[in-house]
Order: C-alpha cells, then sequence, then structure tokens
C-alpha cells in the first residue's frame, strides 16, 4: 500500500474500495497497481497488486503477501531480507 502515486508503473483507478487497519480507522482505497522497484543488484522487481490509498503517508509491504507469492523473508537483529526463490535472487 502507498499514498504516492508516482511510485506506480501501473494503476487501475477501476479497483477501489475501502481497508480497515488495526486501529479501527478506514481510508478509501483509488487503485490497485504495480510497482517497480531497484534491488541491490541493479536488476529490477515488480510488486504487483499494491493498493493505491491517498491519504496514506508510508508505504507498506505485506510480509504474509511476500510469503505467499512464493519470496523468502528472513529478520534477523535489525536486518530484514527479502528473496525470490526461483530464480534466487536478493530484493
Amino acid at each position: 500500500m502507498t499514498g504516492d502515486l508516482e511510485k506506480f508503473k501501473k494503476l487501475d483507478e477501476a479497483n477501489t474500495g475501502r481497508v480497515r487497519f488495526g486501529d479501527g480507522s478506514t481510508f478509501e482505497i483509488k487503485g490497485k497497481g504495480t510497482i517497480l522497484f531497484q534491488c541491490k543488484t541493479g536488476d529490477q522487481w515488480m510488486l504487483t497488486d499494491v493498493f493505491f490509498i491517498p491519504k496514506l503517508c508510508s508505504n507498506l509491504i505485506s510480509l504474509g503477501q511476500l510469503i505467499e507469492s512464493r519470496h523468502k523473508v528472513v529478520m534477523d537483529d535489525n536486518l530484514l531480507e527479502v528473496m525470490e526463490k526461483n530464480p534466487f535472487r536478493l530484493i
């Protein structure tokens, strides 16, 4: 989820709805799309199904969704690593 429209490579603004956070607050979803990331290796990585929520002040990535989409997530001390499994590469 992000509130930054400029991050989207593609955005379907017909995909709308509302999202509820743990504190009970709700925000309007104004679209769903794809964001292109630059990897540490110089490669690019696309994250799909990202919600556009204009009032959101932070960018949020669900670790659970990354795991469901066949990524490996490792958290140790102050380090978080996300890796693709096939082909294996550090995101």
